[in-house]
């Protein structure tokens, strides 16, 4: 490089960071200013204000006009569909009450899964009544390689008991044999992972999706239902009977579930049942 060239590099590199240096410095004393601070609490408190306004409007003009509404529901389902078609996730049906049968085959992982929508809204159904259904579309030929479940769902909560119906000492299938008026329980959990020896990373569950299944009465993370959770959050994973579930609870509890375990819901507590 000539002597010229490097004289003009030098410089501009000098000047650059002459300027550099000196925006740095007004930007600091702009900040430090009494105008500038009510500036910018002005312009958060008007973002905070607009925020809330428009989620107002909007609530109202929902529920005030039918066509809003249907618009904007067919607008989420639209983008839900697509990303079903994108993603390996499935899709519950959309009518607010079902039955399903659920059932993982041990040896080779299979997971299946039949639904029965329930027509009548006013309709219940009874644990005799779900048992009967599943008893026509779950495999069990062989018992023993076989775990199922039955999950009904009545509008937003999930009753879920494991199919055929144990006793362990935790639950038994006269503590929940009606789905007619399911609760929930008032103990809950803060965060629930999946992981499995050939997977570089844990999978977090979704807790607000959860939410729903924590029914008094309730048999839940059975490998079926561990299977069912991973299906519907979607992603890729791996599953076999190696997995590992950990569950923290609300009250700080560290809960870990392999595929000899499930999780009661009670009344009391949660606690852990064996298969």
């Amino acid at each position: 490089m000539s002597i010229e060239l490097q004289y003009i590099y030098n410089n501009t590199y000098f000047w650059v960071a002459f300027f550099v240096a000196k925006s740095l410095d007004l930007l600091y004393w702009i900040s430090q200013t009494e105008a500038f601070q009510k500036f910018c609490l002005y312009m958060i408190w008007g973002y905070s204000w607009i925020c809330t306004e428009c989620n107002s409007v909007g609530g109202y003009l929902y529920y005030t006009y039918p066509w809003v509404k249907y618009s904007v529901d067919y607008k989420d389902w639209l983008v839900d569909q697509y990303a079903i078609l994108t993603s390996r996730r499935k899709r519950e049906p959309d009518a607010n009450k079902w039955v399903s049968a659920c059932s993982l085959l041990i040896d080779s992982n299979h997971y299946s899964e039949v639904y029965q929508l329930i027509a009548n809204p006013h309709d219940t159904f009874t644990y005799e009544q779900a048992a009967s259904f599943a008893n026509g579309n779950i495999r069990s030929s062989d018992s023993s390689g076989v775990d199922s479940i039955i999950v009904v769902k009545n509008v937003d909560r999930y009753c879920v008991k494991l199919y055929p119906a144990i006793s362990s000492g935790v639950a038994s299938l006269s503590e929940a044999d009606s789905f007619k008026e399911p609760f929930l329980s008032s103990h809950g959990i803060m965060s629930c992972t999946y992981s499995h020896p050939k997977m570089s990373c844990e999978i977090s569950i979704d807790i607000v999706d959860l939410c729903d299944f924590f029914v008094v009465g309730n048999q839940l993370f059975s490998p079926v239902f561990v299977r069912r959770l991973l299906e519907y959050q979607g992603g890729d994973f791996v599953f076999d009977m190696d997995y590992k579930i950990t569950i923290i609870d609300n009250n700080v509890n560290i809960l870990k579930l392999d595929r000899t375990k499930y999780l009661f819901i009670g009344v009391n507590g949660l606690a852990v049942g064996y298969l």
